[in-house]
């Protein structure tokens, strides 16, 4: 029979094994020639903080074969980069405090 749905309840020590184990998913389909785009097999994963140390591996991975990625997964990643858009955003919040902040002081001196 062929397994459309893989749930990795303990996620393996390694790569190749997750690859393995991802790989009975469909592989029936894949074999037979069947087109899998119209009911692709489904892998679902539970990945702890534990096997942090992996996630840029999986991310790559998962990343290749066009799947999607977690947002929690990418939290653990150690490759993050910071988005732009909010560095800025958090740069011009804070200038703006020390403007108005600034610009408060210079009005109470205006009052003595």
């Amino acid at each position: 029979n062929n397994v459309h749905y893989v749930i990795n309840y303990d996620f393996p020590g390694s790569i190749d094994q997750y690859v393995h184990r991802c790989g009975r998913a469909g592989r029936k389909q894949l074999l037979s020639g069947e087109d899998v785009s119209s009911n692709p097999p489904i892998v679902y994963s539970f990945f702890t903080r534990e096997f942090s140390a992996m996630a840029d591996s999986v991310i790559e991975l998962l990343r290749s074969c066009k799947a999607a990625v977690d947002p929690n997964l990418l939290a653990l990643s150690s490759n993050k980069k910071p988005d732009a858009a909010k560095s800025t955003k958090r740069r011009k919040r804070k200038a703006k405090a020390m403007s108005e902040m600034n610009d408060d002081e210079a009005s109470d001196k205006d009052d003595f």
